[in-house]
């Protein structure tokens, strides 16, 4: 039976037969800027005038690995290398059970106790708040054809996609009364986005056109 296992990069700790006994993961809050309205009731958040997406702080993630195989001297010397290759340094995390996305995580290693019997080793990690997939996601249209195009969005976080444009010609994007000309080749525009939950753009032109683009969840 495959352990369950924390993944620091393409390092596993099932790997060296920890053993994950605990795995806490919190949801990050919702950030604000509160400030008091003067001579009226309550307050305003000032990121919501900069965006209606919410922004998110931090999140900490908490586990324990164990071992109880080996001598005391090699279980020692599973505890050095994993300090010396993680603690303190920013790493992708995968969680056991979500190997298709990582987390940003500032790992702190602590060790409970390694006696004669076995090893008890405490993962603490501060996280950037979103899953992002390990693999982009790429929708494609052929103008010959279609018209419009769904972008899905499966995750939370609201995304720019870059946009590859294969032909001789322009295309033209449109949303409602908004409208964007690409010339052939990659582009990147900040006003042509995907919301969670997905969104249909409108094509014209002739050629093909790519988006492309990574999900993230909480």
């Amino acid at each position: 039976m495959t352990k369950r296992a924390l993944k620091f990069g393409k390092y596993s700790t099932a790997s060296d037969d920890w053993t994950l006994s605990a795995l806490v993961l919190t949801y990050p809050e919702r950030r604000a800027c509160n400030v008091e309205l003067p001579y009226a009731d309550g307050s305003i958040d000032l990121l919501e005038s900069v965006s209606d997406e919410p922004r998110y702080s931090t999140r900490e993630l908490t586990a324990t690995l164990e071992l109880s195989s080996g001598t005391r001297a090699e279980r020692t010397a599973k505890i050095n290398a994993l300090a010396n290759a993680y603690h303190g340094r920013t790493v992708p995390i995968t969680l056991p059970d979500d190997p298709d996305h990582w987390l940003s995580g500032r790992v702190h290693i602590s060790v409970q106790c390694n006696d004669r019997a076995h090893a008890i080793v405490d993962i603490a990690a501060t996280c950037q708040p979103w899953r992002t997939a390990w693999q982009s996601r790429t929708v494609e249209a052929d103008l010959a054809s279609v018209s419009s195009i769904l972008l899905p969005n499966s995750g939370g976080k609201r995304l720019v996609p870059s946009i590859e444009v294969v032909g001789t010609e322009d295309v033209t994007i449109t949303l409602e009364s908004d409208s964007w000309t690409l010339s052939p080749g990659t582009s990147v525009l900040p006003e042509i986005q995907i919301p969670s939950g997905g969104i249909t753009y409108g094509l014209s032109g002739s050629g093909i056109v790519r988006f492309h683009y990574v999900e993230a969840l909480l």
